[in-house]
């Protein structure tokens, strides 16, 4: 039976081969130019608008016709001047009988790279439905005289619709266009079928996803005839819907897929449809780990003639909340009058509380119940609606990682074009109460209302809130673990007793939410901080801090450290990374009890008070805690004191500007007197190392060498005169002996007009030396000035002097001390024209003689001792 069908296969498949050949090959040697006229008059019929090409040819395959190149459909004066298309190819399919009358019927047209331009003109009518009506009205009159059917198919692939408003064309458009459209004139109507993408011109954003839109229109029957369509898309993406629809960014995700279908006529459009937006979240942070799923079911009815759009319905759902909407929306051309209904029933506040996460990352980790209901209107013209309602929480808990709080009902009303809240308790603890009470209203209320007086229109600004907190003798403990659980983060690593009262304004940004703006003060009374970083609590027994403009100021500030009062003034403004500014003041200051307080340092351990701070219970925790101190501070200011001291030295009438940033202190520009002198100086920490680096320099003028006395031999502890010092140091470590064994520096001391009183060091040298005595001076030793230069270097002091010259002699010290231990001393004196005799059994001293002493021990008792004899000086 095979070999009985394989001839005749042979021959149709040689039949097809034959007609694919005469398909391709026949059209090349036939011009179409002799019916450029003709195709050129059936487009115009077909489109009823003048149209122009460029390139034609005759093509057999799949059906007979004509290609066209670069094809420009002209527009119907009514909607403008603009082409109505333009079209890179298009394949035109004719009946083959009409090629003998030499008048074409187009049957069939193909465009590739179509770009269409819709156009409502000043009468409200679009170009596309006068183009579709004289089409079929065309169609069915051909349809009358020859007795064929008449129509017309129309493809298009990777095309784009333009839209224009009159003579302005909106930035909206749609791309990657494939459509379908058949006008059928028997049946007198339009069956079509796009898919596209919509877009935005003026906005640099992907587009949302595909648009899927089919139906069919007959336009007979009734004005705008009978319409039967359905839109529908599919995972497109939310954010990129919004800005096409309303021009705005509001960087909200989601997913859409939504189902609308369109019935009725172009003149009264009945709406209606189902839209479901699943992972709504802020575009900027990540997916949130639940769903919740927001459902839109909605009916509504377009009339076009009277420019009204009336909500039969809309309803929302997410979670276990619902929210309905209905009334109507009129002048939809002009300024749009408002006359809507909107209800909140069978809610729960959890369900807003979860949906407000998803847009507001700073809420923290709270939630909180209740039972929501609301109604609220909306009536007016858009530029000055009014809206009237009210807003019921009932049974109303809010819970925090620290304890769940009751709060009173929460009564909110619309009123005079805002929202008001009546007061609402929060009970924090049974002696603890905050009271809130607020409004949300446009941000130019005063001003709409004049303008509303004068007859003038102009659309609001965003709604901003306000809100009002007060609490009076808050236990501090209570109120920071509440703040903890809301999430405030500065409240996270601190603990504190006593009370405070307080009174705040917080406003902002109502809708997309923002950071609120702070004002108010908070007065502190009897209170203890415990900062981490801190070996023992910050006493506060006087503080009144304000919040206004987005600067904190502390004034007056009381605090007290050890014996240590401190008083003044401490301001912030600007961003997080804007120093904070500071004025304070000491009764005085014990370095090295300073240094106690601060448990970087490693000189004492933390208090067990400490361990009560949350998060910071161990020793490592408390080690971190204590290295941030240092990297969060950021700021600079004056600090003065009468007394700054350090073991025995006192720096009196102490001033200096400070600096703390980047784990760097700063001292500048320090001021300071002592042993009666004028002393300046700066210093430098840098904590970025480790140990940390010092470098200091210091100058003192003029200072009185009696406040040396008690440092001094007993023998010389009567010396008068003055001194100047100045020096640069370097060294490493916090601790005292850390920065004694890595001290390194140089400096020189000056001394002006010195009277040892009745010390003659000559004499007590000779007597040392020689074991002679020699007569008395007739004054007090005194020199007028000598240099006294100094090196610094693990541990110990390296001194030189220059030659001192007393009466008959000239006098060099050199040696080492060891810092807060002994000293190595060598003193030579030289003998010139002594005048002092010794007594008469002795042998007279020569001239140009030298003594050489050892000066060992500490310095107040030091011990003498010759190293030789008498000796000829060295020429």
């Amino acid at each position: 039976m095979r070999l009985r069908y394989r001839p005749h296969a042979r021959s149709v498949v040689l039949a097809f081969l034959l007609l694919t050949a005469v398909g391709w090959v026949v059209p090349r040697f036939f011009s179409a130019e002799r019916y450029r006229q003709s195709v050129q008059s059936g487009l115009e019929r077909a489109f009823g608008r003048r149209a122009t090409f460029g390139g034609i040819s005759f093509h057999l395959l799949p059906r007979p016709g004509f290609t066209l190149e670069n094809v420009v459909i002209g527009e119907n004066p009514a909607f403008g001047a603009e082409p109505f298309a333009r079209v890179d190819r298009m394949d035109c399919d004719f009946r083959l009988r009409s090629l003998f009358p030499w008048r074409i019927d187009i049957l069939r047209l193909s465009l590739e790279r179509p770009s269409f331009n819709l156009v409502r003109n000043s009468s409200g009518k679009w170009n596309i439905e006068s183009f579709l009506r004289s089409r079929l009205q065309g169609s069915s009159e051909a349809q009358a005289r020859s007795s064929e059917p008449s129509g017309l198919h129309l493809e298009a692939s990777d095309g784009r619709i333009n839209f224009k408003l009159r003579d302005e064309k909106r930035p909206f458009a749609i791309n990657d266009v494939n459509a379908h459209l058949d006008l059928d004139a028997s049946r007198g109507r339009v069956s079509f079928r796009l898919a596209g993408s919509p877009v935005r011109t003026d906005l640099l954003l992907p587009a949302p996803g595909e648009l899927d839109f089919e139906g069919e229109w007959k336009p007979a029957g009734r004005p705008g005839g009978f319409l039967d369509a359905t839109l529908i898309t599919q995972d497109s993406m939310l954010y990129d819907w919004i800005p096409i629809l309303t021009g705005r960014n509001p960087e909200i995700y989601g997913v859409l897929n939504s189902s609308i279908r369109l019935t009725g006529s172009l003149v009264s459009l009945v709406v209606e449809g189902r839209l479901r937006v699943a992972q709504l979240h802020r575009w900027d942070q990540p997916p949130p780990s639940g769903s919740i799923d927001s459902a839109v079911y909605f009916r509504g009815r377009y009339d076009r003639l009277q420019s009204r759009l009336s909500l039969e319905s809309v309803d929302t759902s997410f979670a276990d909340s619902h929210l309905h909407l209905t009334g109507s929306v009129e002048d939809l051309n002009a300024v749009p009058q408002l006359d809507l209904v909107v209800a909140v029933e069978r809610s729960r506040l959890e369900d807003f509380r979860a949906l407000a996460a998803r847009f507001d990352p700073h809420l923290g980790n709270w939630s909180a119940s209740g039972r929501v209901n609301a109604l609220m209107t909306i009536q007016g013209p858009w530029t000055d609606r009014r809206c009237g309602g009210f807003l019921q929480i009932r049974d109303v808990r809010l819970t925090t990682p620290a304890g769940a709080y009751p709060v009173s009902e929460i009564d909110m009303r619309l009123e005079h074009g805002g929202i008001r809240l009546s007061p609402v308790t929060v009970t924090l603890s049974p002696r603890m109460a905050l009271i809130a009470d607020g409004w949300i209203e446009p941000e130019r209320t005063t001003a709409r209302r004049a303008r509303r007086r004068s007859g003038r229109h102009e659309q609001e600004g965003p709604y901003r809130y306000r809100l009002n907190l007060n609490a009076k003798s808050i236990p501090l403990r209570d109120l920071l673990r509440f703040s903890r659980g809301v999430g405030v983060r500065t409240a996270g690593k601190l603990d504190a007793r006593g009370d405070a009262s307080a009174s705040f304004l917080l406003s902002g940004q109502a809708w997309p939410p923002g950071p609120p703006a702070i004002s108010g003060h908070v007065d502190l009374h009897g209170a203890q901080l415990l900062i981490p970083g801190l070996t023992e609590p910050l006493n506060l027994p006087k503080a009144h801090i304000r919040f206004r403009n987005g600067t904190i100021t502390a004034n007056p500030l009381v605090a007290v450290m050890g014996t240590s009062v401190f008083s003044g003034r401490v301001e912030h403004s600007g961003s997080r990374k804007e120093p904070w500014k500071f004025d304070l003041h000491a009764n005085a200051l014990r370095l090295e009890q300073g240094a106690l307080w601060f448990d970087v340092l490693g000189n004492r351990r933390p208090l067990p008070l400490l361990a009560r701070i949350p998060g910071l219970r161990s020793l490592v925790e408390r080690r971190t805690a204590a290295s941030n101190l240092f990297t969060a501070m950021n700021a600079r200011g004056r600090f003065s004191t009468p007394k700054l001291i350090y073991r025995s030295l006192t720096l009196h009438d102490f001033r200096a500007g400070v600096e703390i940033s980047d784990r760097v202190i700063r001292l500048k520009d320090a001021t300071f007197r002592a042993g009666g002198g004028r002393g300046t100086g700066r210093l430098e920490a840098d904590l970025t190392q480790s140990p940390p680096r010092l470098i200091a320099d210091a100058a003192l003028e003029d200072a009185r060498l009696q406040a040396l006395s008690p440092v001094l031999p007993a023998a010389i502890q009567k010396t008068r005169g003055s001194y100047s010092a100045h020096g640069h140091f370097v060294t490493r470590g916090l601790s005292r002996t850390e920065m004694t064994s890595s001290l390194a520096g140089r400096g020189e001391v000056r001394l002006r007009n010195v009277n040892l009183g009745d010390f003659d060091p000559v004499a007590a040298m000779v007597r040392v030396s020689h074991q002679v005595d020699i007569e008395p001076a007739r004054a007090e030793e005194s020199f007028h000035s000598a240099v006294l230069d100094f090196r610094v270097s693990n541990g110990r002091v390296a001194v030189s002097s220059g030659p001192v010259a007393f009466p008959g002699a000239h006098l060099k010290l050199s040696g080492t001390y060891a810092i807060g231990g002994l000293a190595d001393l060598n003193v030579v004196t030289e003998l010139r024209g002594l005048s002092r005799k010794p007594p008469a059994e002795s042998e007279p001293f020569a001239e140009n003689q030298q003594l050489r002493l050892h000066l060992s021990g500490p310095l107040n008792k030091l011990s003498m001792e010759p190293v030789h004899e008498l000796s000829k000086a060295v020429p």
